[in-house]
């Protein structure tokens, strides 16, 4: 939670953080948890929902930077004691606060489902005045990254695959791949299983596994970089590489390295490449 806001998150000031809150939950929705927040601070019977909400709140306020979504899970006790409270004030108040939820979600229906052709969509985003944001320090592709996070990870295990199919008889068992995130672990596990080699991650609870058992012979380098590499191996060569238009661009252009002969200590570089955000 350290490494988030300081290596991966963008700082949000306390009013953008709110807003994204708004935004994030449907703004005709507000009515309903306002006044769920207000109503449940109000009755001692309900009062923990509240409570929970503004301690969870002030934590993420504190932070500096945090992913609005981290909200959304206190938030949702919210809409109960909110619609509770708007029950009670007869059928006509409720069927105003429903109806202006919906007409309100209706047009970002399609930023939280795909229901639109990815190019419909991009037209859809631009015809709003919208373009693709991201609480991270990264740059942004045609799509939000909840879409563009979708996309690539097929094409990411058959260019690895090819890359494989290079290698000499017998090295494919004996070889590691080594990736970046656990985005690019999984999907090597998901769509390159019996095609690539054993995945290496260092990220996150993939560090956890281990280094894995490997002879330090040969490995597949994805997202390396080829002066690093020849840092700890005898021979690097640039093999292949990994693209996909609507990917995130961050795992866009990224090199699939062939590296042979690991001299330096395992154990040490396995350490030394943690890293959790």
């Amino acid at each position: 939670m350290h490494n988030a806001p300081t290596e991966k998150m963008v700082a949000l000031r306390p009013l953008s953080f709110l807003w994204s809150q708004v935004l994030d939950l449907g703004p005709g929705a507000a009515p309903l948890w306002v006044a769920g927040l207000v109503a449940s601070l109000a009755r001692p019977a309900w009062r923990v929902i509240g409570v929970l909400y503004l301690a969870t709140l002030a934590i993420l306020l504190a932070s500096g930077s945090a992913r609005t979504e981290y909200i959304a899970l206190p938030s949702l006790a919210l809409f109960g004691a909110g619609a509770a409270w708007w029950g009670m004030r007869g059928r006509v108040a409720t069927l105003v606060v429903g109806a202006l939820a919906l007409v309100l979600a209706v047009p970002l229906v399609p930023f939280a489902i795909p229901i639109l052709p990815v190019q419909e969509f991009i037209a859809y985003q631009a015809a709003l005045g919208q373009s693709p944001a991201t609480e991270e320090r990264h740059r942004m592709g045609p799509l939000p990254q909840q879409y563009a996070d979708m996309f690539g990870w097929p094409e990411m295990a058959d260019s690895v695959a090819r890359v494989a199919e290079r290698l000499a008889p017998g090295e494919m068992q004996r070889a590691i791949v080594v990736v970046d995130n656990y985005g690019e672990a999984g999907a090597l596990d998901r769509f390159g299983a019996g095609r690539v080699p054993r995945v290496a991650c260092q990220h996150n609870n993939w560090y956890l596994w281990g280094p894995p058992a490997w002879d330090g012979q040969v490995a597949l380098l994805v997202r390396a970089d080829s002066a690093d590499a020849a840092r700890e191996f005898d021979h690097v060569e640039v093999a292949g590489k990994i693209d996909h238009p609507l990917a995130m661009p961050y795992e866009r252009d990224l090199p699939i390295l062939i590296a042979r002969g690991f001299h330096a200590d395992l154990k040490a570089a396995w350490a030394q490449g943690k890293h959790f955000e």
